[in-house]
């Protein structure tokens, strides 16, 4: 039978496990210094990422890129659970709340376009009258 004490012995404790992370932490230790002592700030930078999310659809030119930024919001959202601490739960809002920004003007403007240029194909509209009164183009 195994005694108490050879278990307690070969069992690691919760400070000797190896943690990756560590180096990362020490690095964010003055900015959460810094975001702790305006903690009553940080709400207000939610409206900032927020708008970023829409100005980004508006500045960036075509699906593709919208698509790479929602990947890039997922990454820096991503990379708020590695951090921790208040660096890390602000950085989880700021690319939460920036790709929610983004999609929800990007559905808006699927929403809102009309359904004959959702098609593929282009259709042109060209009245053309050859009366008296108006020249046909390209007829002489």
């Amino acid at each position: 039978m195994v005694s108490a004490s050879k278990t307690d012995a070969a069992a690691p404790l919760l400070d000797e496990r190896p943690n990756f992370n560590n180096q990362w932490r020490r690095l964010g230790r003055p900015v959460n210094a810094a975001l702790e002592a305006e903690r009553a700030q940080l709400p207000l930078w939610a409206v900032v990422s927020f708008g970023a999310g829409i100005a980004a659809w508006f500045a960036l030119p075509e699906p593709q890129v919208w698509m790479i930024f929602l990947l890039v919001a997922g990454a820096i959202l991503a990379s708020g659970f590695v951090l921790g601490d208040r660096l890390g739960r602000a950085l989880n809002w700021m690319g939460l709340l920036a790709a929610l920004g983004l999609s929800l003007i990007w559905v808006r403007a699927e929403w809102v376009v009309p359904r004959s240029s959702r098609s593929s194909r282009w259709w042109r509209f060209d009245p053309r009258m050859c009366g008296s009164r108006y020249r046909c183009r390209g007829a002489a």
